[in-house]
């Protein structure tokens, strides 16, 4: 490490004044971006401009060819452009109970391995009478083949205007505070809602306090009693699907320590979709037509065999769930599929220590200031060689920390914003940064 030390040192001296400002600006501009959706808590939205240079950091160092496929998960996508508006307007919930019984019902023919929905069935929206067929349709699944249900919950960020000393509480305990949904039976299994501020962690794991609890009792009785952990929906699903999957060591050591891994995604349209009532009338583009007079697709269809030993994921593209990430702005429930797919295809990274992507970041800044200062009369020269280097370097750092130990680990960007503000400075002011 002294080595090191002394070369870096060595490195950055002598016109240090002139040089510093440039590379402390290539080490936190990078960081920044990549650390600041965390650091402020800000989950994303299309609308919210301000983390656009964030969202464009975040493409540009996950960009690259596709590696994944969906093995696992298939969609079933409510969406208003595809399905009659009784069943995506807000003024008729209770009539989207009706037809996501029917719907259930028809995936259901296809013995698919999971089904999970990713939506949420508040107590008080309807009736007993008008939630009936909903209820009937989850019980009688969930005897036959595993169903997950949201359980609807929110963070702090969504509980502004409670108890201030109760906010503190969700915010010091890093907790959600889970809603009561319908009664669905003991055979139901249930994931939380709340995704990581960055996207593109896999949620696994939040303390939760019910909802009963936070709103009536005092802050010591929630300090001493803590909250409860549970699953996300992702990680609830997987868990039905292959249990071996989440008893591996590297998940079970992200549970413990509380760290959510990092993940790659597969874009909205290479995730097999089917439009809901596409699937309940069992033909394209059945937008026009009678759900509930639909003769559903049998078993054997090509449609529904799509869906045989499949994790089905049932959502809805609606306004008040759309994602900016890096794979442009997406429903929630593409997101809650990819998490799926990662999980089941171990296709996750653990985030790297801070200070160790500082201290390479710096090495490697070491080694473009190393060729600008002995070829600063030639640029060209400096820049080709510094590049081949890094390249060299990352590519080994890739097989190693990322192919071999599961590392997520991004470290060209302060080196390329050096090389470039280096050569850009020495053409157009060689003497300066002698």
């Amino acid at each position: 490490m002294r080595p090191l030390v002394l070369w870096l040192a060595g490195r950055f001296s002598g016109s240090s004044s002139k040089k510093a400002p440039l590379y402390l600006l290539c080490l936190a501009v990078p960081f920044t971006l990549e650390n600041a959706v965390d650091i402020l808590e800000i989950h994303s939205s299309p609308k919210n401009n301000l983390l656009m240079p964030v969202f464009v950091y975040q493409w540009i160092v996950t960009v690259g060819p596709r590696k994944p496929r969906a093995h696992f998960v298939r969609i079933a996508m409510i969406d208003r452009k595809t399905e009659p508006d009784e069943i995506t307007s807000e003024t008729s919930p209770c009539v989207q109970r009706d037809f996501m019984a029917k719907l259930l019902t028809t995936i259901s023919s296809a013995s698919p391995a999971v089904i999970a929905i990713d939506k949420f069935y508040p107590q008080d929206n309807c009736t007993p009478a008008q939630s009936q067929l909903l209820l009937s349709a989850v019980a009688d699944i969930s005897h036959r083949l595993p169903v997950v249900l949201l359980r609807l919950d929110s963070s702090e960020v969504d509980l502004q205007g409670r108890s201030r000393d109760k906010l503190e509480v969700v915010h010091n305990k890093k907790a959600v505070v889970s809603f009561p949904t319908l009664d669905f039976g003991s055979a139901v299994h249930y994931g939380l809602k709340t995704l990581n501020a960055d996207e593109r962690r896999i949620p696994l794991e939040w303390p939760v306090y019910a909802s009963p609890d936070f709103d009536t009792k005092p802050v010591a009785d929630l300090l001493r009693t803590g909250p409860q952990r549970e699953e996300t929906l992702s990680v609830a699903t997987v868990r039905q699907y292959d249990p071996g999957t989440l008893s591996q060591q590297t998940i079970k050591s992200f549970v413990r320590s509380s760290v959510h891994p990092f993940t790659s995604f597969l874009r909205a349209s290479e995730i097999p979709t089917d439009s809901a009532i596409d699937l309940v009338c069992g033909q394209d583009r059945a937008r026009d037509l009678d759900w509930r007079r639909c003769t559903p697709p049998a078993p054997s269809s090509g449609r529904l065999k799509e869906l045989r030993n499949r994790v089905v994921v049932i959502g809805q593209n609606h306004s008040a769930d759309i994602h900016r990430t890096v794979i442009g702005s997406v429903p929630g429930v593409v997101l809650q599929a990819n998490y799926i797919e990662s999980l089941l295809d171990d296709r996750y990274l653990k985030p790297a220590p801070l200070w160790v992507q500082l201290l390479i970041s710096i090495a490697w800044l070491g080694i473009v200031e190393h060729f600008f200062s002995r070829w600063e009369a030639r640029p060209n020269h400096a820049l080709l060689l510094s590049a081949t280097v890094i390249t060299i370097l990352w590519l080994l750092t890739y097989d190693i920390a990322v192919l071999q130990l599961g590392r997520y680990l991004v470290l060209w960007p302060p080196s390329a914003a050096a090389m470039l503000g280096r050569y850009v400075l020495l053409k157009l002011s060689p003497k300066a940064f002698k």
